[in-house]
């Protein structure tokens, strides 16, 4: 691939996307596609104690997103609160500057 981009281009890019379609085709993962969460959790081992672990700990890491879904939210809130804390500040410094007297020139 690298002897086909060096001499001539287009050669290059032709095996660059043969290779991309050839490992596409054969079921490989890309190394773009993000790790799923929670893939292949679906399956049941077989072994009750560890599914009952399994079972446990998933509850475990929903409450927790749960959690910071709930934290996300209260900082959202927060930073609405500030935004219009400053906006009032903003505001009525403005209006305080309008209504100064102005000096006479």
């Amino acid at each position: 691939m690298i002897v086909g981009f060096a001499l001539f281009w287009p050669v290059g890019l032709a095996v660059l996307a043969w290779k991309k379609w050839s490992g596409a085709t054969r079921g490989e993962p890309s190394a773009q596609e993000p790790m799923r969460l929670g893939g292949g959790l679906d399956h049941d081992t077989g072994n009750s104690a560890f599914e009952d672990f399994k079972r446990a700990e998933l509850a475990r890491l929903e409450d927790e997103r749960r959690k910071l879904v709930d934290a996300q939210a209260e900082f959202g809130d927060f930073l609405d609160r500030l935004k219009r804390a400053r906006d009032r500040e903003e505001f009525e410094r403005f209006m305080a500057d309008r209504n100064a007297p102005r000096p006479a020139v």
